[in-house]
């Protein structure tokens, strides 16, 4: 399918996500959160093994209820607004509308990018798609594309780092090469503890944002599985309005 095509700026994150809590918490909530430890930064963080986030998060999650937290969370989105981040209009409509034949027409296309990127030895993200890679995109529910299980889209992330991933025997060092958030990837490979999965809710947002673009409506969602939670993939669910189902299936 097509992709929608997002220009990342990792240095836009903390400052977007300071603005988030000072918005919904107060300036001195940010102060608090942040006291007697260093800003994170996108070039030092991994560096530390994500020992400041992983203290922020803690202090969140003690200061704001759940439903605050991801409602600040949700909207990081790498300090890019929702509608910067794309959506899926095009295709959706080529479907007429509907989200299951949306969705089938999605995994078809995944797969045969993938099978071709196999055939071809040509990269995906940096990766090449070697048949243990092929195996998991192919196989594992939620990757091609969401699976929609009544009023809910299950979906499953790749590997950040698929070579090295399907390379490696350690299942801490696994995990490590599965995440893809450079303010809490190190954390996994840290004796202190990984960051909390709390840091999740940003990835969510970023799932769910061309969801929310096509369908025209803000979606909830959940963190089902977390590779900082010592889960072997991350995984999330995107809840659908009634009124949705009804209109588009």
């Amino acid at each position: 399918m097509g992709e929608y095509v997002v220009t990342w700026d990792d240095k836009k994150i903390i400052p977007t996500f300071k603005q988030l809590i000072c918005e919904r918490l107060g300036e001195k909530a940010w102060d608090a959160l942040t006291k007697g430890i260093c800003v994170p930064e996108p070039d030092t963080e991994e560096e530390c093994g994500c020992c400041n986030m992983r203290v922020i998060i803690n202090r969140l999650e003690e200061m704001a209820d759940k439903e605050t937290i991801k409602s600040i969370m949700f909207r990081i989105r790498h300090g890019m607004t929702r509608e910067q981040i794309g959506d899926f209009k095009k295709e959706f409509n080529e479907c007429g509308n509907n989200i299951d034949s949306f969705l089938e027409y999605s995994r078809k296309q995944s797969k045969e990018e993938f099978l071709r990127h196999n055939a071809e030895g040509t990269e995906y993200w940096g990766d090449p798609i070697t048949d243990e890679a092929l195996d998991f995109l192919l196989n594992t529910k939620g990757v091609l594309s969401a699976v929609r299980k009544g009023s809910e889209l299950h979906i499953s992330r790749h590997p950040y780092d698929m070579t090295s991933y399907f390379k490696e025997t350690d299942e801490r060092k696994k995990r490590f090469h599965f995440c893809h958030c450079l303010f809490a990837r190190t954390s996994i490979l840290n004796d202190e503890g990984a960051v909390s999965k709390t840091m999740c809710y940003c990835s969510l947002g970023l799932v769910k944002a061309p969801w929310e673009n096509t369908l025209g409506v803000e979606l909830d969602g959940e963190v089902v599985k977390s590779v900082l939670d010592g889960d072997e993939i991350c995984s999330f669910i995107i809840y659908l309005p009634d009124d949705v189902i009804e209109k588009y299936t």
